[in-house]
């Protein structure tokens, strides 16, 4: 754990309060929502990485090992989600959930060899990580196992009636608009389960640039088939995307930016935003409206 103090960067402020309830430590906003509903007044629960933080790119502080260290589990999403910190998480293996190596191995998607992370862009296969977390916490509170499984039963309703209610929403848009071009390639699963074609400019993980070529080659593509609208993602700099619609408008078609999609990160605290099913609705609200 003590290799996590070489990393400085963006941080969580909050403390552990509870001496009474399961302390957990979430590395993301979506696996922290997911603990929050299924493990209730049982557990309390820090995200390490807020609104707008780009999980690829997270530098933990000497906070971070200060509130893992306290925590009695720490949930992490796997699949190189968060790079190196993915590493030390493996190595505090007694207590702590590794959520990626749960969901079917058959229905995670590879880019060059490489998993891709982004599975909470499919209220289906996300299903998995409700029973990966439900059994988790059975475990530290077996006299709680009947609450857990019964929310989770709860919450897997809700997430196939946000899918259902996506199903609907897609129907909105012909089938030859049904593209989605954003900053990276964070909605490969959200694409196989809605019939979308997905163009990022970078790869699944926002370490990598994007070649001048691939940018000529997207310009080429948005301007030949005059897709309505690329879209900006809320943890990721606008810049690539603002330079691809110049390259198309060069090539004689005005592209618009048709929003912000919530890719790696939730919204703000607070907010309906600032929930998984809420970030997932506002994503394809965005989307539907842009491309109808």
């Amino acid at each position: 754990m003590c290799a996590l103090l070489a990393f400085a960067g963006c941080r969580s402020t909050k403390n552990f309060h509870s001496t009474d309830k399961v302390k957990v430590v979430a590395t993301t906003g979506m696996l922290a929502d997911l603990v929050t509903n299924i493990g209730g007044n049982q557990v309390e629960v820090i995200a390490l990485m807020g609104s707008g933080v780009d999980p690829h790119l997270y530098r933990p502080t000497a906070g971070d090992v200060n509130r893992i260290s306290q925590a009695d589990l720490v949930v992490f999403g796997g699949l190189h989600l968060e790079g190196r910190m993915g590493h030390v998480f493996e190595t505090l293996a007694a207590k702590s959930l590794d959520v990626g190596s749960y969901l079917p191995h058959e229905e995670i998607i590879y880019h060059s060899g490489q998993p891709d992370p982004h599975v909470w862009h499919d209220p289906i296969l996300w299903q998995s990580a409700v029973t990966s977390v439900v059994a988790r916490l059975s475990e530290y509170r077996p006299n709680n196992k009947e609450q857990f499984e019964e929310a989770g039963k709860t919450y897997i309703a809700k997430l196939q009636a946000v899918h259902e209610e996506n199903q609907k929403m897609f129907e909105q848009i012909p089938e030859q608009s049904r593209i989605i071009v954003t900053a990276h390639d964070a909605f490969t699963y959200f694409g196989r389960r809605y019939g979308l074609e997905v163009l990022g400019i970078q790869g699944t993980n926002t370490t990598t640039e994007a070649s001048a070529q691939h940018m000529v080659s997207l310009a080429n593509t948005i301007a030949k088939y005059k897709i309505k609208a690329i879209f900006v993602e809320s943890s990721v700099s606008h810049a690539t995307i603002e330079a691809l619609q110049q390259a198309v408008k060069k090539r004689g078609w005005d592209v618009k930016i048709g929003g912000q999609l919530y890719s790696d990160a939730m919204g703000a605290s607070g907010t309906d935003e600032g929930t998984y099913l809420g970030m997932i609705r506002a994503n394809v609200r965005t989307i539907t409206e842009a491309l109808k």
